[in-house]
């Protein structure tokens, strides 16, 4: 899905500028948090185990998966002591929720309704965070008045791409992509 790749991308012009300024000055970590277990969670969702053929899943999430470990690693990298914490943080918790939901799709969940409803409804949730997360610095675009810190190509592409997965959702009868 080239709307899924434009926008695991659009965060480079951002990172360049964090490499060069060697700080995250007041760019937020959370969005790229979010949506590497966002495209973590989708890989599980896209497994033969859960969710049978379902390659364009897999290659599309894990395209995103590899970007936004890339980006949470950089962030990390020039991030604050006190965002570098709060991010691990926040990094072991989804963690641990992944592990967990992957024994439980492993043990305790035996048919792939039962799984894609498990998992799919991880994914939304997930989904729903990496869509709203560019919004956590809403805050400082008020109090600035300046966007500087809300990268338009991030906003514009998690729109296209929303749109994209949703008429998808259509076509494969699948309510979770949407």
């Amino acid at each position: 899905n080239a709307t899924s790749v434009a926008l695991f991308m659009s965060p480079l012009p951002t990172f360049w500028k964090i490499y060069k300024l060697k700080s995250t000055k007041e760019y937020s970590g959370f969005p790229y948090a979010c949506t590497l277990f966002s495209c973590a969670f989708w890989l599980l969702y896209g497994t033969p185990y859960v969710k049978p053929h379902s390659l364009m899943l897999l290659t599309t999430n894990g395209t995103g998966f590899a970007l936004e470990l890339f980006y949470l690693m950089s962030y990390l990298t020039f991030a604050s002591k006190k965002n570098k914490v709060i991010l691990v943080q926040l990094t072991i918790a989804m963690s641990l929720a992944l592990a967990t939901v992957v024994v439980m799709t492993i043990l305790l969940v035996h048919t792939h309704a039962s799984k894609q409803l498990l998992v799919g409804t991880f994914c939304v949730t997930l989904s729903i965070a990496m869509y709203a997360s560019p919004l956590c610095i809403m805050s400082e675009v008020i109090r600035t008045k300046s966007v500087k810190y809300m990268p338009f190509l991030v906003s514009l592409f998690n729109l296209l791409n929303a749109l994209v997965w949703s008429a998808y959702s259509i076509v494969a009868r699948d309510i979770f992509i949407a």
